[in-house]
């Protein structure tokens, strides 16, 4: 309106990547899994950058194995690591979201750091099921 015109940019170039591979042995009763994600973002725009991430990567591994021929009895698992970086404001936004709550006063092992420019955190579980003997099982959570 009135010749007046402006530019700005509303997403930077953004690179996303996935990796997945899985690899069953001895006809499914063992396997072992691997998977990464990645994000990489380039900004033109200096209050792009206080919003969004510059970079996201995360890899883990997972696996099972059945403990016995009947298929009962199976062992499972899985481990991941992640990292998230971006500027100082941005980091402390992280840190005090409701997915993280660093700022938590019963949380006396995390606390918010202001100087940081990465994030990385890590998390695992390893389980122990029973399944039904049989054409079908499954498993309730």
């Amino acid at each position: 309106m009135n010749g007046v015109r402006s530019e700005f940019q509303v997403e930077p170039l953004t690179y996303y990547g996935v990796f997945r591979i899985r690899k069953d042995f001895d006809q499914g009763l063992h396997g072992l899994g691997l998977l990464s994600t990645y994000t990489n973002r380039f900004f033109n725009d200096a209050d792009l950058r206080n919003t969004i991430d510059k970079d996201a990567f995360v890899a883990g591994v997972d696996g099972w194995t059945f403990l016995d021929n009947e298929r009962t009895y199976v062992l499972t698992g899985w481990s991941a690591i992640s990292r998230v970086a971006g500027d100082q404001q941005k980091m402390i936004d992280l840190q005090r979201s409701p997915t993280h709550y660093f700022q938590r006063p019963d949380a006396n092992y995390v606390k918010v750091d202001s100087s940081a420019t990465s994030l990385t955190g890590y998390a695992g579980r390893l389980m122990l099921n029973k399944n039904r003997a049989g054409l079908f099982f499954g498993r309730l959570s």
